[in-house]
């Protein structure tokens, strides 16, 4: 019944590509979108509903390309972990992003939170699972029954966001430019 929600949406041919090039099509938050590239004074990525823009001076696209959708996950979680935490009736203190390879996220007894930037290639129901997960950490440092409790106050549909991960998560880490 669930299985069609478990459709790998990662194209074959940005799983392992010989380089970065103008046309690629990259999943952001679970869109396609197809890489531009263009020779500007400024780095910096824009994301469309359509393109992901990469402007710059030199050939750098793919380092400009990661930075800038760390900068995007960033923003993305920033806003999200604001309102959950709020939600939940606490705080945290920053939001890192990493290129981790063992967790997708997790949260320091200070209140700092840290997150995968390859989670930007997830769709938006993941990120938002990976959110409430970790800022119930902020209440609970555990997984006990009241953590997932309060994970589902913050996302009744985690169960199937968590699923996806575990299905599909292996491919967003083989993603490279």
């Amino acid at each position: 019944m669930l299985s069609g929600l478990f459709k790998f949406f990662i194209p074959q041919a940005i799983l392992t590509p010989p380089r970065l090039k103008e046309g690629t099509i990259l999943p952001i938050l679970g869109f396609e979108r197809q890489i531009v590239f263009r020779h500007d004074i400024r780095r910096k990525v824009t994301i469309t509903n359509q393109q992901i823009i990469i402007s710059t001076p030199g050939q750098d696209f793919a380092k400009v390309l990661e930075a800038g959708l760390k900068d995007h996950i960033r923003q993305i979680f920033q806003d999200l972990c604001q309102d959950l935490a709020g939600r939940l009736g606490t705080h945290f203190n920053k939001i890192a992003i990493r290129d981790t390879r063992s967790r997708w996220g997790s949260c320091s007894s200070n209140g700092n939170l840290s997150f995968c930037w390859r989670l930007i290639f997830a769709p938006p129901s993941v990120v938002k699972y990976l959110a409430a997960h970790e800022v119930s950490h902020l209440k609970h440092m555990n997984h006990s029954r009241i953590f997932w409790k309060a994970v589902a106050s913050l996302d009744p549909d985690y169960a199937i966001a968590r699923q996806w991960l575990r299905h599909n998560g292996q491919g967003l880490l083989r993603i490279k430019f």
